[in-house]
């Protein structure tokens, strides 16, 4: 690991903490992995180094989350986001895509309709491979190039607001 690696380390270290503070109403909670390895995507072959986080509805875990730099940016500040939701079909299309849009929100700000299109492009991949294999439970899959920058930004207007 590099200092950049442990920048990254560093953004993202109470990131649980806020994700739980905006769904304290509800079932769905996200906690912080031991691993350092990311393993959920990337787009890589091999896994790469940042945090990673469960989801969780009520006890039971449906996903993941990984964060790691984006190694194809030239930016420093550049990170790419992966999550993976195993099972979408029984948590409700609304809240599969509540969920989506507030990680996407957090390391991207874009245009709502950007961010919408590429969630929505996710839900439906996962129908799509529902229908196409039916035997295997489908999941949804989204990454998102992004920044620190943004993440700080809203962790930082997430405590003011606190």
């Amino acid at each position: 690991m590099n200092e950049l690696d442990e920048r990254l380390y560093e953004v993202f270290d109470t990131y649980a903490h806020w994700f739980n503070m905006i769904y304290e109403d509800s079932l769905f909670r996200i906690e912080e992995r031991e691993s350092a390895d990311l393993n959920v995507g990337g787009g890589f072959d091999r896994p790469t180094y940042g945090p990673s986080f469960n989801l969780f509805y009520a006890d039971k875990k449906f996903g993941e989350v990984g964060v790691s730099r984006d190694l194809l940016s030239d930016s420093n500040d550049a990170a790419s986001l992966d999550c993976e939701i195993r099972n979408a079909v029984f948590l409700g299309f609304n809240d599969v895509h509540d969920i989506l849009y507030t990680l996407h929100s957090t390391i991207a700000r874009r245009e709502e309709i950007e961010m919408r299109t590429s969630i929505d492009r996710a839900m439906q991949a996962c129908v799509w491979n529902q229908i196409a294999f039916p035997d295997l439970s489908a999941s949804v899959h989204l990454s998102v190039n992004g920044s620190y920058v943004t993440v700080a930004e809203v962790q930082s207007e997430m405590r003011s607001g606190e």
